[in-house]
């Protein structure tokens, strides 16, 4: 694949993400028993899990991109912020397809996770991907600011979405969706700078540079 291909994929790949978290984030229902059991709760997390896995490709091909400017500093936010969302994919796909089948089984359960008991290692390992998810793009977004490559202003909304979103059920539901809005937004415009500033027309491969021709890395 040449580099004009994927970032022009990932581009692609973002703005999907955008719209499913989005879309995902308008049809979630509240966070109570009436939620769990309602007939968008799984709708809604399928959306989710959709927009983190195809924001994951995203990322990688936002940072490719930038790759020789953003330096280790941006490699840091970016491996962070997709492994966060790697391992909310896990939780996420907990709550799609499992959770709900339990409703019938063990309500008692479903009552416990409403209330943040009883739920063994979920909690923590979804409070550390929201830690991973949020920290990252923030480290990331201020890297992809300083490069100068892509949209300021969407690398802004990117780190306002993603510090302020991850905690999502933590959020009253207008702070979560401005924040949702937020990252939507951002991803799209990142999508936009990274389509449009797509070096070239040829097959460039993607991890050949010239060292003579590098900018300076050091942030």
């Amino acid at each position: 694949m040449t580099a004009p291909t994927l970032y022009r994929f990932a581009a692609v790949m973002l703005v999907v993400s955008a719209t499913t978290i989005t879309v995902g984030r308008l049809l979630h229902p509240a966070l109570d028993h009436a939620g769990l059991t309602s007939d968008v709760w799984a709708p809604a997390h399928w959306l989710w899990l959709a927009g983190l896995l195809t924001g994951m490709v995203g990322v990688i091909g936002l940072y490719l991109r930038q790759r020789e400017r953003v330096g280790v500093p941006g490699f840091i936010g970016a491996a962070s912020a997709w492994t966060g969302m790697g391992m909310m994919s896990g939780a996420i796909y907990f709550e799609a397809v499992i959770q709900p089948g339990l409703v019938g089984h063990a309500p008692q359960l479903v009552d416990s996770f409403v209330a943040y008991e009883g739920m063994g290692a979920f909690l923590p390992v979804f409070l550390a991907s929201v830690v991973l998810f949020g920290l990252g793009f923030l480290v990331f977004g201020i890297t992809m600011i300083r490069a100068g490559i892509l949209p300021s202003w969407a690398a802004g909304l990117l780190i306002i979405g993603s510090v302020i979103g991850g905690p999502q059920g933590l959020l009253p539901p207008i702070v979560a969706y401005g924040a949702m809005l937020a990252l939507g937004i951002g991803l799209v415009g990142l999508a936009y700078g990274l389509w449009t500033s797509v070096p070239g027309t040829g097959d460039e491969p993607i991890l050949m540079t010239n060292p003579s021709s590098a900018p300076n890395t050091s942030l």
